[in-house]
């Protein structure tokens, strides 16, 4: 292997397993005595309280946040992540908030929300369809557009993922999107005997197929979707410096959880003026909400064509077949669902939600209700020792989607990978690392 060759294997290498050093240095982190005081976890480049103004702000997400873009026929995959120094469960209450619109530029305003099904612990698992009106801009076309979405925020797994509601008017044939936070660097003890990680990760998948588009403007698609998407970081960022200099945007999240914002009513008395606005709620689908086991079947049907497409380990586990069958009716045998908009969702929709808890998530199924995302009681039965082979875990998927990655695009045989692999770290620091991850 040349020289020229050898640098940019190293390189390569260095670049798709930079997560699992950190995820290794957490384990060795967590096998040792827990030391509060200190952490293997580096600092972002620039520190939150050092982010006063948008101009600084759009400077940290292009150093820190990492954008990938990729396309697949008409469709627009596009992956967002970080780490911010927030605990994940204050992570959460930004992303899942039902008023943040005051957070984000992209979103105006929330036009109807309805809360379809509600979990065990009010406001912790649910089902919601919000309508959110964002202006936009594509080249010199600019506008205001309605978009309906169907919802599950589950803050027992740190995600919450959405899809266009089939009834909603929009210029992408479809959109789907996906939030995960995560716990990130050592436990330390809080004040009421519960432990947390001071920071977590943040990561925003979302799937786009536009309507008619040109194929010579796809690529002006892409940047204006990144773009959109970077300013949804920079948004976060910005939330993040004002929730630690004490002066958060949004009120704590469990006190909203079961907000929900009717359609206006018209303030006429003119009958033609009530048609119309029974026209509008009809057309838009408030009058007559889905119902909680076919707003599942469409996220599980988004979900599961999100799987297929990125064939990726870290992504969602693939999950049965969708029972939607596009008509708003679900193919489900039994009964069908009590007439209540928040009954417990029918026991085929809740097998797939189960079986996509991630790894870092793991524990006590019959305490998983009760966890909050970063949050570990003393009591809980996860270890320490529990939560590092879960790490390792993880880092094991990372390099084998690495290795896939490298596998496709720049075929090396198993000498040449291990070779670069320790050249990249350190030959006695690689190979050791090695023997952790491979």
């Amino acid at each position: 292997m040349d020289t020229t060759r050898q640098t940019n294997d190293q390189d390569l290498v260095r670049t798709l397993v930079a997560q699992i050093f950190d995820r290794v240095m957490a384990v060795q982190h967590l096998q040792q005595p827990i030391d509060l005081t200190s952490s293997p976890f580096k600092e972002p480049a620039l520190k939150m309280n050092e982010v006063p103004e948008l101009e600084a702000a759009q400077q940290w997400v292009e150093d820190n946040v990492n954008i990938t873009t990729r396309r697949q026929g008409g469709t627009l995959h596009v992956e967002a992540t970080t780490m911010f120094n927030i605990p994940a469960e204050t992570c959460w209450n930004m992303i899942a908030h039902p008023d943040n619109c005051e957070v984000f530029r992209n979103i105006q305003r929330c036009t109807y929300r309805k809360v379809l099904w509600n979990g065990p612990r009010e406001g912790h698992h649910q089902l919601v369809v919000v309508e959110n009106e964002s202006d936009w801009s594509f080249l010199v076309i600019k506008g205001a557009l309605a978009t309906k979405l169907l919802v599950e925020v589950d803050s027992n797994k740190g995600l919450m993922h959405f899809t266009l509601a089939p009834d909603s008017p929009s210029p992408m044939r479809e959109l789907y999107g996906r939030w995960t936070i995560a716990p990130a660097g050592p436990l330390q003890m809080m004040s009421d005997g519960t432990t947390s990680s001071p920071c977590c990760t943040l990561t925003l998948y979302q799937r786009f197929t536009p309507r008619n588009l040109p194929p010579f403007l796809f690529h002006l698609f892409a940047r204006f979707t990144a773009g959109q998407i970077r300013n949804t970081f920079e948004d976060v960022l910005m939330e993040v410096q004002r929730i630690q200099s004490g002066s958060p945007t949004l009120g704590p999240y469990s006190t909203a959880a079961m907000k929900e914002i009717s359609p206006p009513s018209p303030t006429s008395s003119d009958p033609a003026a009530e048609g119309q606005h029974h026209s509008h709620r009809h057309k838009h689908g408030h009058a007559d909400s889905p119902d909680a086991d076919t707003v599942l079947a469409i996220l599980e049907e988004a979900s599961n064509a999100s799987c297929s497409a990125n064939d990726d380990d870290r992504l969602l586990h693939r999950r049965q077949s969708s029972s939607y069958n596009g008509s708003g009716s679900s193919r489900s045998s039994g009964a069908s669902m009590a007439s209540s908009s928040r009954s417990e969702p029918s026991s085929h929709a809740l097998k797939w939600r189960n079986a996509s808890k991630p790894a870092a998530w793991s524990g006590n199924e019959e305490k998983e209700e009760d966890t909050i995302p970063g949050s570990h009681n003393k009591n809980n039965s996860l270890s320490y020792y529990d939560r590092a082979s879960s790490l390792v875990t993880s880092a094991k998927d990372t390099l084998r989607a690495a290795r896939r990655w490298i596998d496709e695009h720049m075929p090396l045989d198993d000498d040449a990978f291990e070779s670069a692999w320790n050249s990249a770290f350190g030959d006695d620091f690689g190979k050791g690392l090695w023997l952790v991850v491979a």
